[in-house]
């Protein structure tokens, strides 16, 4: 079961429901919050969110940052291991300057790992509650939603009522409460809030059919869990079903399998694969006006929504991706496709796009859905992202005892 109340503790709106973006919220004066979370690294979905969450914030009030150090891009098991221990050494450095210093406010906002980082964002959270904070935990990983952790579980126990789970979709939020069989307040806000305020044209796409040849592009932290295998086997599915078809890859190697990947796939089909590296600015700008379809096949177990889904459908790239978590959420209705991920995705995905090229006013229709979706998308974000920035503004109910 999963509990959803109003964040502004002298109204009752919205009982039994989620808190959402119209319910009413009213900023406190000379507020404060503090943020326990990494606020620079490499750029990830998490990272993205929590730079734009902390800069609106301190727009409405003083924010303290307890920032530790996030991943420095190593590779190898020696080089991983070794930024494990840095970032565990700085977390640990941080948990003690919120046990040991000035309580600078009353509400302490913790964007959540996915993996073993889960631990030590407990070890904060305890702290934390003893120190008498209201916690509001931001989810990004579907990872222990998908599978009971022990982490999660004691995060669980320890949330009360003055506290809050920040959840990309509705469906997420409800997962999370029926694994940890716990009543939660969640706020559900979209992780589509990392990309408010970016400027974006489709261009001449909307103006012709469909282009040929036909484009598929990808772009992410290029990993086999993210689906860049699946990728290359869809692009090559369609070249032996004689589909005319060019791919576009963007996005850094995480290891050198991916590398070889693509290089292989290059060598094979040499004009007809273009891969980009990583981009931003106008070049990420390009490399959507270049493409015609999005394919996004993750079974990243982290993976809860995928930001560049939104960049996608902004540029009115319908997409194809499996179904995860909030992923169906992002793409809606018409804007593409979320397989389920049982089925065979290069098989499902080629047979989609064979009946957009059989039918251009399908595949037409499909790309004005995609910037219809994002629209509606960047509304909500806008909307939910202001009520986070009251709920961190505002001081909640008292804090529960860590032995209830």
């Amino acid at each position: 079961m999963i509990r959803f109340t109003p964040v502004n503790h002298k109204t009752h709106g919205n009982p039994g429901g989620f808190r959402t973006s119209s319910d009413e919220m009213k900023p406190t004066t000379k507020s404060s919050a503090t943020v326990f979370a990494s606020c620079e690294g490499i750029i990830n979905g998490q990272l993205a969110v929590t730079q734009r969450v902390v800069a609106e914030l301190k727009k409405h009030c003083t924010v303290r940052i307890l920032g530790f150090r996030n991943s420095t891009g190593a590779t190898g098991t020696a080089g991983i291991l070794w930024n494990r221990l840095l970032k565990a050494c700085s977390v640990i450095q941080c948990v003690t300057r919120l046990a040991f210093t000035r309580k600078a406010s009353k509400t302490l906002y913790v964007p959540l790992d996915g993996g073993k980082g889960l631990g030590l964002n407990l070890l904060a959270v305890a702290v934390a509650k003893l120190r008498g904070y209201s916690v509001v935990l931001h989810h990004h990983s579907y990872r222990y939603v998908e599978e009971r952790c022990k982490y999660m579980a004691a995060l669980a126990r320890l949330s009360g009522p003055s506290d809050y789970h920040v959840v990309p979709c509705c469906s997420f939020g409800r997962e999370l409460s029926e694994q940890y069989r716990k009543k939660l307040n969640c706020i559900v806000v979209p992780a589509s809030v990392a990309s408010i305020g970016e400027a974006v044209s489709a261009g001449s796409k909307l103006a012709g059919g469909v282009r040929k040849p036909l484009t598929i592009g990808h772009m992410s932290n290029l990993s086999l869990e993210k689906g860049l295998g699946r990728v290359v086997e869809t692009f090559e599915l369609m070249l032996q079903q004689s589909i005319a078809a060019r791919l576009v890859i963007a996005g850094p190697y995480c290891t050198d399998r991916e590398r070889e990947l693509v290089e292989g796939c290059v060598n094979r089909h040499s004009e007809y694969v273009d891969y980009r590296g990583r981009v931003s600015g106008p070049d990420k700008a390009k490399f959507f006006q270049d493409i015609d379809i999005f394919l996004f096949p993750s079974k990243y177990k982290d993976e809860c929504w995928g930001i560049v889904l939104n960049e996608a459908l902004a540029y009115g790239c319908p997409v194809i991706a499996y179904d995860r978590a909030c992923i169906a959420h992002v793409i809606g209705k018409g804007a593409g496709s979320a397989i389920p991920a049982s089925e065979d995705f290069p098989r499902s995905a080629t047979a989609l796009i064979q009946s957009w090229l059989g039918d251009p006013t399908s595949y037409a229709a499909s790309r004005n859905a995609a910037i219809k979706r994002s629209e509606e998308l960047m509304r909500e974000s806008e909307l939910s992202l202001s009520s986070l920035v009251s709920v961190l503004q505002t001081p909640a109910a008292p804090p529960i005892s860590l032995t209830r």
